[in-house]
């Protein structure tokens, strides 16, 4: 049967479309289409003889020099319909100065672009409809180096890390017991409890040394102002209740060392982290995405702190993980210096023995009293016997002048004992006071003579103290600007990992959008083979570009 002539071909030249299927146009109607290739078109041939897909071959009359530049056709086997078939040129045969064979092969994506539905498949990797911050969260295969900091800084700040200073103690200055059920920081804790500036403590310290009670303080620690929430210069007692407060810090989110990336993904972990130390070596890695931030784009930490019995404070992400305290995410610091302090050993000796020293001069006085009128006593006794033997042999020798002598003698004798008793005892006695007086002196004088006694030296060799580190530091850390270009690139160039069941995105963007499946399905009205080659264009990966003009500009804006 003989077949009229009636088809038309074109050749393209400048088609930025090739074979390997990186790149193909999005179009949003088959005229749009039509009209886009046309103004690419170098040679028009009409009625030329209905063309064979499968064969890939047609004959033009026309010099092979003049066409050397096309690389793309369109024709139309207008007998049959007026379907635009497109097709890559894959060589130019020169047949002679007037005839060239052109050899071609079907471009399935453009030729069948609307002749197939995606269906719901596997998508490994597209560019993402959505680039808000934290949306895509998935983990990319792609080196990105070591993280370095960006910005770094104290967690508590202001006031509140003013240093402070804490002082307990087994009862007050005065010397007095606090009661049994007394609390502090929700704990029971029957002690005496002190916390404000270094004036205040040092003025109660004062109070206990000058009492003689050093002994009764237990420690002295250096603390942040924090610890002392409702203590006052008046009132400097430890609270009742832990102090606790909301601490902000920051989110990174703006730019990544100076770099400002156009894929938010880059905010993500791993390429954005935040790390918590507490400079005693430990540093907890917190993730920005998975913060409920503020309106500020902060995240937020619980701090707690207590300074009973060895202080401490804790750190804990706020709002973290849907958790609203994450204490298992926490971060403690327990490294207070104790605060070294001189007593006073004579007064706290005076204090501790004041009572026995009383006592003993005391006790000295009673017997020295006691002792002379003992042997006043005893001496009186005697000059009565004295005195009753001389009555006694006057009455029963009157007439005997000797025996009265006698009796005379041993009054005086026993009025002599008397007085030599009383002046020896109380000669005795004053020698012993004068004894006991210059002992006590004398070591009183040797005690205040020991130098002062230092307290908690052996344990206030914190260096942080020195440096100002009691406290927690962030840091902000980030990719290199270097590797952060990097991702940015690759990520523009082939969307995010996506690892969902879907239809594939094909115009989600501005100029491009990328997509890559895994066993793609489609519901085609085109031949079987053609379906599959276009099944394996997508799972290979493949480009929708929204402008021709602009196919591999990748300079080009295309955030959302």
């Amino acid at each position: 049967m003989y077949v009229v002539p009636d088809s038309t071909i074109i050749l393209l030249r400048g088609c930025p479309l090739n074979k390997n299927y990186e790149h193909t146009i999005y179009f949003d109607s088959v005229a749009a289409q039509t009209s886009y290739f046309m103004s690419l078109a170098k040679r028009t041939f009409d009625k030329c003889t209905y063309q064979r897909e499968l064969r890939g071959r047609c004959s033009l009359q026309v010099n092979t020099a003049d066409i050397y530049d096309c690389n793309y056709m369109m024709y139309q086997n207008s007998a049959y319909n007026n379907k635009w078939f497109y097709a890559f040129i894959d060589r130019k045969e020169w047949v002679n100065n007037a005839n060239t064979n052109v050899y071609f092969t079907i471009d399935v994506m453009q030729t069948w672009f609307f002749d197939y539905d995606l269906q719901e498949c596997y998508v490994e990797r597209e560019t993402a409809s959505n680039d808000a911050l934290f949306s895509s969260l998935t983990q990319e295969n792609i080196g990105f180096g070591n993280l370095i900091c960006a910005n770094d800084g104290d967690v508590l700040t202001g006031s509140f890390a003013e240093p402070w200073y804490a002082l307990l103690a087994s009862e007050t200055q005065y010397g007095t017991k606090f009661p049994e059920d007394t609390e502090m920081y929700d704990r029971l804790c029957p002690l005496a409890g002190y916390v404000g500036s270094l004036e205040t403590i040092s003025g109660i310290l004062k109070t206990y040394v000058d009492n003689g009670k050093e002994d009764a303080v237990v420690s002295v620690y250096l603390v942040p102002k924090f610890m002392g929430q409702g203590a006052t210069e008046n009132v400097p007692i430890m609270p009742e209740n832990t102090p606790e407060m909301v601490v902000p810090v920051k989110a990174n989110i703006e730019s990544l060392n100076g770099y400002k990336p156009r894929n938010k993904k880059l905010f993500n972990y791993p390429y954005n982290v935040l790390w918590v130390s507490n400079n005693l070596g430990q540093v907890n890695e917190y993730r920005y995405e998975d913060f409920t931030l503020d309106g500020e784009n902060n995240c937020a930490f619980m701090l707690y702190g207590t300074a009973i019995t060895s202080p401490t404070m804790i750190l804990v992400p706020h709002n973290y993980r849907k958790v609203t305290d994450y204490f298992d995410e926490a971060i403690a610091f327990t490294g207070f210096p104790t605060v070294p302090w001189t007593g006073d050993i004579y007064a706290a000796w005076f204090a501790q023995n004041k009572n026995s020293l009383n006592a003993t001069m005391q006790n000295q006085i009673v017997g020295g009293i006691t002792n002379v009128l003992n042997n006043a006593i005893g001496g009186a006794n005697s000059y009565d016997q004295a005195m009753n033997n001389a009555a006694l042999g006057s009455y029963l020798n009157s007439n005997s002048p000797e025996s009265f002598a006698s009796g005379l003698n041993s009054i005086n004798n026993a009025g002599k004992s008397l007085q030599g008793n009383v002046i020896t005892s109380g000669i005795s006695t004053a020698v012993s006071w004068y004894q006991t007086i210059n002992t006590l002196e004398a070591k009183q004088a040797d005690i205040m003579n020991v130098p002062a006694n230092v307290h908690n030296l052996s344990q206030s060799d914190s260096i942080n103290a020195s440096l100002d580190k009691l406290n927690f530091t962030y840091y902000q850390m980030c990719v290199r600007p270097e590797f952060a270009r990097i991702l940015d690139d690759f990520f523009d160039r082939y969307g995010y990992t996506t690892l969902r069941i879907k239809v594939p995105n094909r115009n989600v963007r501005p100029h491009w959008t990328y997509t890559k499946t895994v066993g793609c399905t489609i519901n085609a009205r085109c031949p079987s083979d053609d379906e599959d080659a276009i099944c394996r264009i997508y799972d290979k990966g493949i480009t929708f570009w929204r402008n021709g003009s602009e196919v591999g500009d990748y300079s080009l804006d295309n955030t959302v």
